[in-house]
């Protein structure tokens, strides 16, 4: 199922769908490093709501697998993509003050 993946994504490789189904595979298959690479693809492509969730999801991935500056990244493209998502404000909020993150300081 990923060579087919693969070609089919040769063939269109600007397609939403492709990306978020070859991610999903890549993950239910264990491959956790790859499906990343994948989601930040993505969510290049995505629109602003979904970019910030595919970018909130990498967030969540990142910090179960203890990549606590790369999750810190990852909240913050998602309070990029969409300003207005109160999850990944939450999250950033979070992963920052873990992180120790002066601008949570008061």
């Amino acid at each position: 199922a990923l060579d087919v993946y693969r070609v089919a994504l040769v063939a269109s490789p600007a397609s939403l769908a492709l990306h978020r189904s070859y991610g999903q595979l890549l993950l239910k298959q264990g491959r956790t490093v790859d499906a990343m690479r994948v989601m930040q693809q993505t969510a290049k492509l995505a629109p602003a709501e979904e970019a910030a969730a595919l970018h909130i999801n990498l967030a969540e991935l990142k910090q179960s697998l203890g990549q606590t500056r790369e999750a810190l990244r990852a909240w913050e493209d998602a309070v990029a993509s969409d300003s207005g998502s109160v999850a990944a404000w939450k999250g950033l909020a979070a992963a920052a003050s873990v992180d120790g993150d002066e601008r949570c300081q008061l």
